[in-house]
């Protein structure tokens, strides 16, 4: 017979009351999971997966592919969370906004951003392990976004799904006390390093769907449980570079999200969660791919004319730092590609003749350009509407 997917217990905070709440097992789980029933959707997420490698590779410099699907990444989460920042904005190509809302959702995307990046940085020293994850939550909610709170620990108070009415009691989803916290996280990394002979891809679903059901952090535990899925992908290499984000997936299939979710804390029906993950995985490295060649036919048909715009090396690396820093100015693009000030200055110049660079900011010191050429690939590649860079 089945194991039961957790325990219900019952708790009091003084704050709102007696309420019950969800303690999750520990992972893996028991007989009931049988991975064999979705082996065809995993040989597919696989093979898509595989591809989407593949293209990273052909790129002359993996950041050409990283930094779009990134950006995505931080837009699709503020989408999710309900907030404003359009996609121009995050990506640097319009100016931070100055309606006081609008600027407190620009910086949480940055702070997302920034999030995942120090994350990358430091996933190589010990993986994906409790103490990277909190260090990038404290950068999640850093200042900017003061609906967050407790950065950087796991959470003292007792937070809630809210479901269709108010309170708690009324909630879709009451996740662990507080107390049970540690020990169900701690649980999270043994298994997260010793998973078995499970696939890495069941893996990393079956961990997205115990960190949400555990639900450590006061807030931003949908952001940071899909940053896991990123990092566990890496450090298992199944990814080589940060090309991979569901943010998009979860957002369009929301409901569907959700349900299985609460199947797996119900009824710990595992493979219908499972099956809809590889899914996930499939559609976002189909997506992930058509932005990457477009990326690319970009990146090839700019590299051929860039001779006739701008003469020797300078123009061929400014281009590339481009594909990096879209948003720019002469002197970061002289730091970051070691040419001399007035190269650099006589290549942009050149650029912005061709009509791919186009100043944002004001007067002749200090000038801050957008790469425009691939803010028009991105903007037809993922359909973006009313999100104009000017």
């Amino acid at each position: 017979m089945p194991q039961q997917p957790g325990t219900m217990v019952e708790a009091t905070d003084r704050r709102i009351g007696p309420y019950s709440a969800f303690v999750p097992n520990h992972l893996p789980p028991g007989s009931e999971l049988e991975p064999g029933r979705v082996w065809g959707r995993l040989e597919k997420a696989s093979r898509q997966l595989g591809a989407l490698c593949d293209v990273a590779r052909r790129l002359p410099n993996p950041d050409l592919l990283s930094v779009v699907p990134t950006v995505r990444e931080a837009h699709a989460s503020a989408r999710v969370e309900g907030t404003t920042t359009t996609l121009a904005e995050a990506l640097g190509f319009s100016e931070i906004p100055e309606e006081e809302q609008r600027r407190l959702d620009f910086v949480g995307v940055q702070a997302h951003l920034d999030a995942q990046t120090l994350a990358l940085a430091e996933l190589r020293i010990a993986g994906p392990d409790l103490k990277l994850l909190k260090k990038a939550h404290a950068v999640l909610v850093r200042e900017g976004a003061p609906r967050l709170g407790q950065p950087g620990r796991f959470r003292s108070l007792q937070n809630f799904v809210p479901g269709s009415t108010p309170g708690i009691q009324n909630a879709r989803y009451v996740p662990p006390p507080p107390g049970e916290v540690k020990p169900l996280m701690e649980g999270l990394d043994r298994f997260r390093r010793e998973p078995g002979d499970l696939p890495g891809l069941v893996t990393a679903a079956m961990l997205h769907a115990q960190f949400e059901m555990i639900h450590p952090f006061a807030d931003g535990n949908g952001r940071m449980g899909r940053l896991l899925i990123l990092l566990d992908l890496l450090d298992r290499d199944l990814l080589e570079h940060p090309t991979l984000f569901l943010s998009e997936y979860f957002a369009e299939h929301r409901d569907e999200y959700f349900a299985r979710l609460d199947g797996v804390s119900r009824e710990r029906r595992w493979e219908e969660w499972i099956g809809f993950f590889l899914d996930g995985v499939h559609d976002a490295s189909v997506s992930a791919i058509a932005v990457a060649d477009a990326i690319l036919d970009l990146h090839a048909r700019l590299e051929d004319e860039v001779t006739a715009v701008s003469q020797g090396a300078s123009g061929r690396e400014l281009l590339d730092h481009l594909f990096r820093h879209p948003r720019t100015s002469v002197r970061n693009a002289a730091r970051t590609i070691s040419t001399s000030l007035p190269s650099v200055n006589t290549a942009v110049n050149r650029f912005v003749d061709k009509g791919w660079l186009r100043q944002v900011t004001p007067g002749r010191r200090n000038r801050e350009f957008v790469f425009q050429p691939l803010w028009d690939a991105l903007a037809e590649t993922v359909g973006v509407d009313g999100e104009q860079s000017s």
